[in-house]
């Protein structure tokens, strides 16, 4: 019986995939003159009609168009995730916390950057009963303590309590991004892998060393860091060896220890490495893969690129880029 559950919610989220955008839409939007005709583009002609129907194209916020797809997507693994409770527990579990890391980020790059009046828009208003911070208060923040008293009771207040950042200018958004991601890979990404799957474990310690290739080159290349501050922002969880980064980091032939690493070429934009590593993994597995827990993450992995891929497409458009500096941005 539960194999027949898992081979008809396979079947469901493949036929939820086939309805994506295609090639076609990209380049009809892309062909768009303006934002806004994308935006009709969307709610005419695809997949996405219904959920946008209400939107006034000529009156929006990007980041409110996005929290319209995210809650599409939520709604969709909420109708599949009735069929398995332990996958859908797992899952929800990790895209919860996710978008708890991923709001506290955005808010201190608000924050420090003083755009406070951005991050009201940003974060899903569907999300706000199912996790445990209280985003809407923090619109009203000025200061990082203030900040902190918001996250008291929480798990991310320990994390956070040991900076102390008197202005909101001396933020480092790198030292935060390194201790909240380290624990939002060690408690939880690898929970959701060793609870699932094995290979949902594997690709997670690529993608953590991936992430690390990427700020340790960004860092040694367009800021000439010192190579202390680059050792304290690797990401470090068990089961990962990092070895091969530190002995980057301390190469006196970067470029050269830089080629041992199988996932970077020099062919690749380095920034983009995690995006394709990510979107090539899902695209093979979503039909190559007969584990639920595997196609269930591919789909989420992929509606969140499409999702991307179109505030990429809307937000060339409302600052003017050329069709093919958009395309290079465009993950398909």
């Amino acid at each position: 019986m539960l194999l027949g559950f898992s081979s008809a919610v396979l079947t469901k989220i493949r036929i939820l995939f086939l309805g994506r955008l295609k090639d076609k839409d990209f380049k009809k939007m892309l062909n768009c003159n303006s934002f806004g005709e994308v935006v009709i583009y969307l709610k005419t002609s695809t997949v996405y009609s219904s959920v946008l129907s209400s939107l006034d194209e000529t009156k929006f916020h990007c980041e409110y168009l996005e929290s319209i797809f995210k809650k599409n997507l939520f709604d969709e693994l909420a109708a599949l995730g009735k069929y398995d409770a332990k996958v859908s527990h797992h899952v929800f579990s990790y895209i919860f916390l996710k978008m708890e890391v991923l709001g506290i980020l955005k808010f201190l790059s608000f924050l420090k950057a003083n755009q406070m009046e951005n991050f009201e828009f940003y974060f899903p208003e569907f999300a706000s009963g199912y996790i445990k911070i209280n985003f809407k208060k923090m619109s009203e923040i000025k200061t990082y303590s203030d900040f902190l008293s918001v996250l008291k009771g929480s798990v991310y207040y320990k994390i956070m309590k040991k900076f102390d950042f008197k202005k909101t200018e001396d933020i480092d958004l790198n030292k935060i991004e390194t201790s909240i991601y380290s624990f939002f890979f060690e408690n939880y990404i690898r929970d959701l892998s060793i609870n699932l799957n094995k290979e949902i474990c594997n690709y997670n310690l690529s993608y953590l060393e991936i992430l690390n290739l990427k700020r340790v080159f960004r860092l040694k290349k367009n800021y000439d860091a010192d190579n202390n501050y680059i050792l304290s922002l690797i990401y470090n969880i068990k089961g990962y060896n990092s070895k091969k980064i530190r002995n980057l980091i301390l190469s006196e032939d970067f470029d050269n220890e830089l080629k041992k690493f199988k996932f970077y070429s020099e062919n690749l934009d380095i920034d983009r490495l995690s995006i394709w590593f990510k979107f090539n993994w899902a695209k093979k597995n979503i039909f190559g893969s007969d584990s639920l827990p595997v196609v269930f993450l591919s789909y989420i992995f992929l509606k969140e690129i499409e999702i991307d891929n179109i505030v990429n497409v809307i937000e060339g458009k409302r600052y003017g880029l050329k069709t093919e500096e958009i395309e290079k941005i465009i993950t398909r």
